[in-house]
């Protein structure tokens, strides 16, 4: 079983979608210290999808995201299949407690590959500017249905930051224009203009 079919099925970082989060108003005014993709694979690895892209593998490595802010708390997010949209959960609270896990066990056998958002090979200078920047406001992108189903689900597919300097950061799920990667994170320099025409502002928070 891997890491991301334990992440969905088994609820053991079973987060909420962004809309629904308490986390989100939280966000505002915080420092990031640091964010870190923890890869399925090693970065060498998802370079050989994007060899003339090496700064692409923070981007679009398959693995949950953690942010660690400057008042100790660690927010996770990754994407869900089952909602059809991003997700968030505190993985350490501002106590420094950490999420208790459902088999814990089985992660701590797992095998990641940290990467670090500061990486200076493998993640861009777009994303690397925000670490040290205070969260300005968040963007929640709803995409429009595409057929009854999902009607059904969350589509809250992307949850954009903005940061003081009016850089920004996209957490992704499911868009096509990354089709080797189910969850992405970009900068909106890295997101096609048509994008935007599928989805809709459902929330803002400033």
């Amino acid at each position: 079983m891997n890491f991301r079919t334990f992440f969905h099925y088994r609820g053991c970082f079973q987060g909420d979608i962004p809309s629904a989060s308490p986390l989100i108003p939280g966000l505002l005014g915080r420092f990031v210290v640091t964010i870190t993709r923890y890869s399925q694979a090693s970065p060498e690895v998802v370079c050989k999808d994007t060899p003339n892209n090496r700064d692409k593998a923070f981007s679009l490595s398959l693995g949950t995201i953690h942010i660690k802010l400057d008042d100790g708390r660690i927010i996770g997010v990754d994407g869900d299949g089952k909602r059809c949209s991003v997700i968030i959960w505190a993985e350490r609270d501002d106590q420094g407690r950490e999420r208790e896990l459902e088999l814990p066990e089985l992660v701590a056998n797992a095998r990641f590959f940290p990467i670090s958002i500061s990486d200076r090979e493998y993640s861009p200078p777009s994303l690397q500017r925000v670490v040290g920047q205070q969260i300005r406001s968040v963007r929640i992108y709803k995409v429009r249905p595409f057929d009854e189903r999902s009607k059904t689900l969350a589509r809250e597919a992307i949850l954009e930051v903005e940061f003081e300097s009016r850089d920004t950061i996209f957490f992704c799920y499911g868009l096509a224009q990354f089709a080797n990667s189910s969850f992405c994170v970009v900068s909106k320099n890295d997101l096609d203009p048509s994008t935007f025409k599928e989805f809709d502002i459902y929330k803002e928070i400033i």
